[in-house]
């Protein structure tokens, strides 16, 4: 590392900013953003890379030639285009899913699916279900962005708080997305530990229990929260506002 690197105290900028941004609770992507910066910094100026070449570093990823085959491999990374396949497949599904909601046809079908919803434990399995089929036909943006906002009401007719909603959204959508192969979820996590999704998925105990679980708890009306009242009022408030639009 030595002979290849100058590893002087600032080298520790980039790590050091990042902890600040975690310490101050920036959000995500301006923490990320300010640790780049600094990074790239320190690279130009620290490490001698000129800006040319930085330009080809954040786009292809580094490779490292020091001759030891595991330190190699170990900083040798991929830039952005190592990330195109799981970016351009977000991409894509959500231009799917936005054509799907913009015609109508998914609100159709979740609507289809709350006409048989009648009891607590049909509104679970209707919820899973519906981010589960998203997640098939989309990815898991769509499977918890628009079940989330179209059965919200129904969880609140009913009487359960629309944390029974959130819950059953990370389980049926987040917590399904590694087990599809052609999901971003899936796509990330076979290409993090190198091997198939048909192959880790039946090990992978906890995205395929969570939605049993939700299924057991609704049947014995164990762990789900009923609304309250501020909640209640907010509910009343929203349908009067989308009233007042679509008389607008």
């Amino acid at each position: 590392l030595e002979a290849h690197f100058d590893l002087a105290w600032w080298v520790l900028i980039p790590p050091g900013v990042i902890a600040l941004t975690i310490y101050f609770r920036l959000p995500a992507i301006p923490g990320l953003f300010f640790g780049v910066v600094a990074a790239c910094l320190v690279a130009v100026v620290g490490q001698g890379v000129s800006p040319e070449s930085l330009a080809q570093l954040l786009m292809n990823g580094f490779k490292s030639q020091t001759g030891q085959a595991g330190l190699d491999a170990l900083l040798s990374k991929g830039g952005l285009m190592s990330m195109m396949w799981v970016i351009s497949l977000i991409i894509l599904a959500m231009a799917l899913g936005g054509a799907l909601q913009a015609t109508g046809s998914l609100e159709t079908l979740l609507q289809a699916l709350l006409n048989v919803a009648g009891t607590r434990f049909r509104l679970v399995l209707v919820t899973l279900l519906a981010a589960l089929g998203f997640n098939f036909a989309s990815n898991a943006f769509i499977a918890y962005t628009l079940p989330g906002r179209m059965l919200l009401p129904a969880f609140h007719q009913r009487g359960l708080s629309g944390a029974n909603l959130s819950r059953l959204l990370e389980d049926g959508a987040t917590m399904s997305a590694p087990l599809i192969p052609w999901n971003s979820g899936g796509v990330y996590v076979a290409g993090t530990l190198g091997i198939p999704t048909i192959l880790y998925a039946p090990f992978a105990f906890a995205n395929w229990l969570a939605p049993l679980f939700d299924l057991l708890w609704a049947a014995l009306n164990w762990f789900m929260p009923t609304c309250n009242e501020k909640q209640d009022k907010m509910m009343s408030d929203n349908a009067l506002l989308r009233k007042q639009d679509a008389g607008t």
